[in-house]
């Protein structure tokens, strides 16, 4: 959580050197493990733009502690607006359009903004060349137009830190072996079928039914939760029942088990880490990786205030542990 705290601090208004700035500027940082690079909205918006990727020295993120890194595609800027900028999620739906960049008498319509529950702010992925941001350059100011109002925003420095971003995200894409303008290819598709972490759920299901069992869709929930590349997988126990003993062992009258194989760590441990849930997926992060949404109780939920009622686990390195 560390890395983390110190990324926010800079990109949401801990860094004294920006507050007081006039204009947007840039500020990089290479831990050895991942780099990134970021320019922010000056006059306390929390709006950014920013690359990440695995760093060229290639320290493991367990010798720096970087376990939730900013990671983007070659020639593409991720921008991140606060619950400052455009207000708080609503309802269950963690996904809006409603937001429009306009810079003169041309709006620019956000398609697709995302809810990001691990770092809490708004994000959507643009093109590196996207229009919006030769636009924004060519006016003194913008607005970030939403239902949560409007905002105005300065350009002052925009057109060189923009440029600047662009050098350094190009350069470091390219020493590590990405180059920047290459045509990007499809994600390499995981690995499934008989995979070391699909017969071990598949194990588990024998020796918790003690015996045969009916399987429906979805009980195997494949991911890369923990970064190495090799398919990890949650057994969801609502979506198998037992021919013997008892139907659903590990149901209760509202929860059931979630068993999370883990690539890195269930040959170490021997058993999987196990969630109580109300409904299990896997959603990907803002890292580059997947976690784990599980549904909670009524009765927590109201307590802790939390609408939707759905809680966030990722792996940071150790362990699963649950979003702020």
């Amino acid at each position: 959580m560390k890395r983390l705290a110190a990324f926010l601090a800079f990109i949401f208004a801990l860094a004294p050197q920006i507050v007081l700035a006039q204009g947007w500027e840039l500020r990089t940082n290479d831990d050895g493990s991942f780099f990134w690079a970021a320019i922010r909205a000056p006059e306390g918006s929390q709006m950014s733009l920013l690359c990440g990727e695995r760093s060229p020295q290639g320290l493991s993120p367990a010798q720096t502690g970087n376990t939730e890194p900013e990671i983007t595609s070659p020639r593409t800027f991720r921008l991140n607006m606060s619950s400052v900028d455009i207000g708080q999620p609503t309802g269950i739906d963690l996904t809006r359009s409603d937001v429009m960049i306009v810079a003169g008498t041309t709006g620019y319509r956000l398609t697709r903004v995302i809810w990001n529950e691990l770092f809490g702010s708004w994000e959507t992925d643009l093109a590196a060349n996207d229009p919006v941001f030769a636009a924004i350059a060519a006016v003194p100011t913008f607005e970030l137009r939403s239902q949560a109002g409007v905002r105005r925003m300065t350009t002052a420095g925009f057109a060189r830190s923009i440029n600047q971003l662009s050098d350094f995200c190009q350069s470091m894409f390219a020493t590590i072996g990405k180059p920047w303008y290459a045509s990007q290819a499809l994600p390499q598709e995981r690995a499934v079928g008989n995979s070391a972490m699909r017969q071990a759920a598949e194990a588990a299901i024998g020796l918790g039914c003690n015996g045969p069992a009916n399987r429906q869709s979805g009980y195997l929930l494949s991911g890369n939760i923990d970064g190495d590349g090799v398919e990890d997988v949650v057994l969801d126990w609502e979506r198998v029942a037992c021919l013997s003993d008892l139907a659903r062992p590990f149901c209760g009258a509202s929860f059931c088990s979630a068993d999370v194989f883990i690539s890195t760590a269930f040959p170490a441990l021997g058993q999987p880490e196990t969630l109580l849930a109300v409904g299990v997926e896997i959603i990907p992060l803002n890292n580059g990786l997947d976690g784990i949404r599980v549904g909670g109780s009524s009765g927590n939920c109201y307590a802790e205030g939390r609408d939707p009622c759905l809680y966030l686990y990722y792996w940071n390195g150790f362990s699963l542990v649950p979003a702020p």
